[in-house]
């Protein structure tokens, strides 16, 4: 983990803050000076985006356009060159999520940071001003929620974490924020109680708040997927995982199968294979995006890469042998959609020049049935 402080010249920080929102306790010796050189600047901000890390926390000032110390704007994103090397941000202070700013600021600093090429994968950020005593707990509480064992000894004026007998892991970043709020109120007493409900309402999830964030570098778990093959009484389909792993399948007349370990089967209709998503903490599956969404004797269909270049959306499929498969591209806001006919095993462009950023959702279908569908976000 890399640190980058920064402190006014002549400036040689010894304690911490010692009033409303710390005890006035000494730094530990490696945050000293002249062990700690606290000079850091937006260069080694961009430095430390571009070699690839898992998050960037910013806890300091904020406004629409950017950070305060170090100073990291709008205008500084342009020097980040981390391409699919994409964060989590937590820019937990003051202003840099005001996404509706307006005409003086038509893109925040949250938005540009989501948006871009490269940039992060996602951002938590306030839309106001924020407060330092519930945007310290707020940050602990998000963090707790990643690496529940991690043992935080932080402690300050009004903040009592208490260690619940469960620990488990919150890894979507919409379960982080709501995770963190919550534990905020309950832990932090502010000396204003207005703060509490004003932070909850201010900070927000920019990207798919359904995206689960690694707390580590993730485990492969490897699928042999078999299949007994079609009979008169229907197949059944056989997952060997070389980690234990969960699975959930949902079939199309709706029935759910939840099972859990490192081989599981499925019995199902020749026509009713169910929908797969495999999950764990930290685990990352061989099947694209986790899923499983149609297998047959013939051979399995699904979304292999979806990939933005210019003004095209390039997406790559694998479909079964005389099967008659559709990918559509669809707008959240429903204002956008567009299909497209596509052979087995080839790939598919979608012209994208003049459409809005944000969210849109890719559908494979396989004659006439959704085999599955993808979110990309076009920047």
């Amino acid at each position: 983990m890399s640190r980058i402080y920064t402190a006014y010249a002549g400036v040689n920080p010894r304690f911490w803050n010692k009033g409303t929102y710390d005890y006035g306790g000494e730094l530990p010796s490696d945050l000293k000076k002249p062990n700690f050189a606290w000079n850091g600047s937006k260069t080694d901000i961009i430095s430390q985006i571009n070699s690839g890390v898992l998050f960037a926390l910013h806890r300091d000032h904020g406004a629409i356009y950017g950070w305060g110390d170090p100073s990291f704007t709008t205008t500084d994103l342009n020097g980040l060159n981390n391409k699919n090397l994409t964060p989590v941000v937590f820019s937990l202070n003051c202003e840099s999520g005001t996404y509706q700013a307006g005409d003086a600021y038509p893109v925040c600093f949250a938005e540009k940071f989501l948006s871009m090429q490269g940039g992060a994968v996602g951002v938590f950020a306030a839309s106001a001003v924020s407060y330092s005593g519930c945007n310290d707990a707020l940050a602990l509480e998000m963090f707790r929620c990643v690496w529940p064992d991690a043992g935080f000894p932080a402690t300050f004026p009004s903040y009592n974490h208490i260690e619940s007998g469960s620990k488990a892991q919150i890894a979507t970043l919409g379960g982080i924020l709501k995770t963190g709020v919550d534990r905020m109120a309950q832990y932090y007493t502010p000396f204003n109680p207005e703060y509490i409900p004003h932070t909850k309402k201010i900070f927000h999830c920019f990207g798919d708040p359904s995206m689960r964030m690694y707390s580590k570098q993730p485990y492969d778990a490897i699928a042999n997927v078999q299949s007994s093959g079609k009979t008169t009484k229907g197949q059944q389909i056989t997952f060997t995982f070389n980690i234990p792993v969960n699975m959930s399948a949902v079939y199309q007349n709706g029935t759910v199968k939840v099972a859990s370990g490192t081989q599981i089967t499925l019995t199902c209709s020749n026509t009713d294979v169910p929908k797969v998503m495999v999950y764990g903490q930290d685990i990352r599956t061989s099947i694209m995006d986790s899923q499983i969404t149609s297998l047959t004797a013939g051979g399995a269909a699904e979304i292999e890469s979806v990939c933005q270049e210019g003004g095209m959306l390039q997406i790559k499929v694998r479909t079964p042998e005389q099967s008659s498969a559709t990918l559509s591209l669809k707008s959240l806001d429903g204002y956008y959609s567009a299909t497209k006919e596509v052979g087995n095993s080839s790939n598919a462009e979608f012209d994208i020049t003049g459409l809005n950023k944000g969210i849109y959702t890719v559908t494979l279908s396989v004659n006439g049935k959704n085999i599955e569908t993808t979110k990309t976000v076009l920047k």
